[in-house]
């Protein structure tokens, strides 16, 4: 696994995927959705923090879309 060197909030990776952020929020909410180490918590205080997503969770998360949106003919 390579170092991770930057993540990206959730807001942005839905409009990146053209998503609605719940529906991002709501895969990644469930760490098992992703490979582990993907998903990051950053905290800026002692209640109050956020979650963000390397860039590799976001190919998974691309994967992961494409697989779920194929037609009941495929």
């Amino acid at each position: 696994m390579a170092v991770v060197s930057h993540v990206f909030m959730l807001d942005y990776v839905a409009g990146m995927l053209g998503e609605h952020p719940d529906l991002i929020d709501a895969i990644v909410s469930n760490p098992d959705n992703l490979t582990y180490g993907s998903i990051i918590t950053i905290s800026s205080g002692p209640e109050d923090y956020c979650t963000a997503i390397t860039a590799d969770a976001i190919d998974e998360l691309r994967d992961l879309h494409a697989d779920n949106r194929c037609s009941p003919e495929e």
